[in-house]
């Protein structure tokens, strides 16, 4: 796909919802070194694309994060941050529901 290869630049991983209507579009980071004190950031780079519309719905870039379709309409993004006091646990993060555009946080 021309697309993401100009917008996102580098190896692209294309993973379809079940019923193949969208397509996610994410930049595959370039491997390096475990991260310490002072390193830089890769921050996870990605878009939806509408295949029937034929255009892009959604994009973001977000650092130590992951992406993946929670069901056939909405994608996850849970973000892995940095110090956290030791409190309970709780996920940090957005769904995106490709139907609605609607983003909710978790």
């Amino acid at each position: 796909m021309a697309l993401a290869e100009s917008r996102l630049h580098g190896p692209i991983k294309y993973v379809l919802n079940a019923p193949r209507t969208h397509v996610l579009c994410v930049q595959q980071p370039r491997s390096r070194g475990p991260a310490g004190p002072g390193m830089p950031v890769v921050p996870l780079r990605f878009f939806l694309y509408d295949l029937r519309a034929d255009r892009v719905i959604f994009e973001d870039a977000v650092d130590n994060a992951r992406v993946e379709w929670e069901s056939a309409t909405r994608i996850k993004v849970v973000i892995t941050p940095g110090m956290v006091p030791d409190v309970e646990p709780h996920q940090y993060g957005y769904r995106f529901d490709v139907l609605t555009g609607m983003r909710e946080e978790l």
